[in-house]
């Protein structure tokens, strides 16, 4: 979300032993005086605030507070928010001159911040790459422990875990086919094969059901022009000519 005042922000929703706690990513430009009760709506017991609110204040290392830091002192202390300070109190912000500041600011409920361990990912002298590294590292193995089997490739999306007890009966119907040869254990197996195939295809209308939901053609031009290729069996380019809709674009 973006306000009037050029707060820049956005929220992702993230879930540990089935608890799901809301994270709010936050830059505020310098000098300016944003609107902070926007980033508590719907504020709870696991909420986290953090980012760059360029905000001096003494409380957190500056020589001298200004307007910003004041205002966020104040909203520090008039809401149900603790701002937590990382190991040592070290400076999150280096210039090329030398100088060091303080301006990022982690944010959370009072509930949550005995539970807070607030380290900087890499030591302000040392190669800032490391922290896109470990970034980049999560967010692989979140997906690689998202997609069904682990395999990449060969993920199945539509993939769920009634599918997979379908296909465990079916198995086990034709291990015991196989094993007897009688006439009631192959029907038994043909039964669950069809149940499981018709599943299959329903699962599968399903996830596409929801693909083309929420497949927006104006953000995911490139995408939407893909898949409307596989469905015809030609590529097919989105156009770049402007649309005229009563001799208007």
């Amino acid at each position: 979300m973006s306000d009037s005042d050029t707060l820049e922000a956005f929220e992702i929703r993230v879930w540990k032993q089935n608890m799901g706690h809301r994270i709010t990513f936050v830059y505020n430009p310098p000098r300016n005086k944003p609107d902070l009760d926007c980033l508590i709506q719907d504020w709870n017991k696991r909420s986290i605030i953090l980012g760059d609110f360029n905000a001096h204040s003494t409380r957190w290392g500056y020589r001298q507070s200004c307007v910003i830091g004041k205002l966020m002192e104040d909203f520090i202390d008039s809401s149900e928010i603790d701002c937590i300070e990382n190991d040592g109190g070290q400076p999150t912000f280096l210039s090329f001159g030398g100088a060091s500041s303080h301006p990022d600011l982690l944010l959370t409920h009072p509930n949550l911040s005995p539970h807070i361990n607030h380290s900087l990912l890499a030591p302000p002298d040392d190669n800032n790459d490391k922290a896109l590294d470990q970034i980049v590292f999560g967010i692989k193995e979140c997906a690689l422990a998202c997609i069904s089997r682990g395999h990449v490739k060969n993920a199945k999306l539509f993939w769920n875990d009634n599918l997979q007890l379908l296909k465990e009966d079916r198995d086990r119907a034709r291990l015991a086919a196989e094993i007897s040869g009688q006439l009631q254990d192959c029907v038994t197996l043909r039964q669950k094969n069809a149940a499981l195939r018709k599943a299959i295809l329903q699962a599968k209308r399903t996830s596409y059901q929801t693909f083309l939901e929420d497949l927006d053609y104006r953000k995911n031009g490139q995408k939407a022009f893909k898949f409307v290729s596989a469905l015809n069996g030609k590529r097919i380019q989105a156009s770049k000519q402007p649309i005229e809709i009563s001799g208007k674009l």
